[in-house]
């Protein structure tokens, strides 16, 4: 896991902000290989919908591919109240081990071919924006705990980079737009009277 780590971190130390969606899917490769998932997937949360979005999506075989908007709300009800509303690090080793309140969620992660899955929110702004998941169509994979630790760690560094290159990109376009600005009164200025 360090090598995972250093690995990863050194690509984003130095990584220009629109070369970072790139890094984002390299380091989630990466998170699959390394915990011998099915699925890695970094969501971005739209909490007023009730929804999630895929941000990144690595995807080893299977029959079903998940869409990049799920209404999280309706379709796994427990699971949104305890990942983006309590903000807690669920690990499902196996569906079968879901609570009963849980039955919907059991059968909508049935229908995306999951039988074991580990969600981890992530916080940008202090709620849960960013949700990092692995899923696997086997039960029981060997995820101890320390390495879930470990890849929370990891999610929030994906997390910060994620919010820097959010920044430079709002940077980028108000600074475009104060261009946009300064050359239209320029030509207002330049304009003749009567044009």
């Amino acid at each position: 896991f360090i090598d995972l780590l250093m690995d990863l971190s050194s690509r984003f130390a130095g990584a220009d902000h629109k070369e970072v969606d790139t890094h984002i899917n390299y380091a989630l490769k990466r998170i699959v290989d390394f915990f011998n998932a099915d699925r890695g997937m970094l969501y971005k949360v739209l909490r007023s919908e009730g929804s999630i979005m895929v941000s990144a999506r690595v995807e080893k075989g299977g029959d079903k591919t998940i869409p990049w908007l799920l209404d999280a709300r309706g379709d796994f009800p427990w699971l949104f109240e305890e990942i983006v509303v309590r903000q807690k690090t669920v690990y499902i080793p196996s569906i079968d081990t879901l609570p009963p309140e849980a039955a919907q969620d059991r059968e909508s992660l049935l229908v995306w071919e999951t039988r074991s899955a580990l969600f981890i929110p992530l916080s940008l702004r202090g709620s849960a924006d960013l949700i990092l998941a692995l899923g696997c169509r086997r039960d029981h994979p060997d995820w101890p705990e320390c390495l879930i630790s470990r890849l929370r760690l990891l999610g929030e560094t994906l997390a910060r980079v994620l919010r820097r290159k959010d920044l430079e990109d709002e940077r980028e376009e108000s600074l475009q737009f104060e261009q946009l600005i300064t050359r239209t009164s320029a030509d207002f200025a330049c304009a003749e009277p009567d044009q």
